[in-house]
């Protein structure tokens, strides 16, 4: 009888521990009006850069926990990180990436093998086959080119784990869906 009481008595404090550390963590406050802008940027880029395939992202709960779990354990697998709502910094960094550097098709297939073991800033959102994103608050901060990056959102975006649907001919935005243009 003690034995299970005991038990009963680790159980209980076992979950008292797990669920307050999830109702710790935060949530974006209007996840539907964040998704909303991020579908319009990922609309645009599709149209500026031509890239016919991209699919619209929905919010994904679990994902969303993930990230206030920081549960990376699938990243570069079948998920990719972002980080996003930076300062003037990071959002230089971002736009640096994208357009600069990564804009013409010459160096996609950099952009590829670089995306295996680095953070591609402002491409993840990007990248054109994900379908699921989960977001929460989440401050980081790194020195990168002598400039102090900060930002105060991650992001998981899936299925794709790789940048291999970056590796796609151009054509009209919307053209390649299966239910055109979303």
């Amino acid at each position: 009888m003690k034995l299970l009481l005991v038990f009963i008595g680790i159980l209980a404090m076992t979950i008292h521990h797990v669920s307050s550390a999830i109702s710790d963590k935060k949530s974006i406050s209007n996840k539907e009006e964040y998704l909303k802008s991020i579908n319009e940027l990922r609309r645009n880029y599709a149209k500026e850069s031509r890239i016919p395939n991209m699919h619209k992202l929905v919010w994904d709960d679990y994902m969303e926990t993930q990230v206030q779990m920081n549960d990376f354990s699938e990243d570069g697998k079948t998920m990719r990180v972002s980080r996003r709502d930076g300062n003037d910094a990071d959002k230089e960094w971002r736009h640096k990436m994208v357009y600069d550097h990564y804009w013409a098709d010459s160096t996609r297939e950099t952009m590829i093998k670089q995306s295996i073991d680095h953070h591609m800033a402002g491409l993840e959102d990007l990248t054109p086959h994900q379908k699921r994103i989960g977001c929460a608050p989440y401050n980081y901060s790194a020195v990168l080119d002598g400039e102090n990056i900060i930002t105060e959102t991650m992001c998981f975006l899936a299925p794709e784990g790789s940048f291999t649907s970056w590796n796609m001919a151009r054509g009209d935005a919307g053209s390649k869906c299966t239910e055109g243009a979303a």
